[in-house]
This record gives C-alpha cells, sequence and structure tokens, in this order.
C-alpha cells in the first residue's frame, strides 16, 4: 500500500505486506523497483527491502526536478517469485 500522494520533493511512504494464507509468514526479502514516466528503472529508488513476519516497509524519495506523470512500482517476492504493481502520479 502507498501512504498518502506522490509529490515531486517528497518521500512516499510504502508497506509490503505478503499474503501467505495459512503458512506462517518467516523473514524474507522483497525487490522493489520503480520506473520513470519513460519506462526506465529508476536505480536509486530502487532496491531490496527485508520482510519480518510477512510485513516490511520503505520510502520513495522524489526528487523535485523528478519527472511528472505516471511512476511504475513493482515488488517482486525473491523467494517466491509473485509481483504486486502499483502505478502512482508524481
Amino acid at each position: 500500500s502507498l501512504g498518502g500522494r506522490a509529490a515531486r520533493g517528497r518521500a512516499l511512504p510504502y508497506r509490503v505486506k505478503l499474503k501467505v494464507g495459512s503458512a506462517r509468514p518467516v523473514r524474507q526479502v522483497a525487490k522493489v523497483e520503480v520506473y520513470t514516466p519513460a519506462g526506465e528503472k529508476h536505480a536509486a529508488y530502487s532496491g531490496n527491502i527485508e520482510l519480518r513476519a510477512g510485513k516490511g516497509q520503505g520510502e520513495i524519495p522524489f526528487a523535485l526536478n523528478d519527472p511528472k506523470g505516471p511512476w511504475r512500482i513493482v515488488v517482486t517476492d525473491v523467494f517466491s517469485g509473485e509481483k504486486a504493481e502499483k502505478t502512482v502520479n508524481l
């Protein structure tokens, strides 16, 4: 989930929660990839986050000069390969 609205010059917090059904969530890693409106991966905003008990959080520190438009955020569970995607307009 995304916490708030995306804005240039402001960090956008996000939370990740794995859906594990009846299984007990363990310590895992999720890969977060952030793509610009041009479709290019933004390496400085992308990376891995640790998930404890199936939950983790982070933020995207948008700069004042980041391009306006739809930014794509793709989160991948490293263990299962499951993906989730959100788009935010900056």
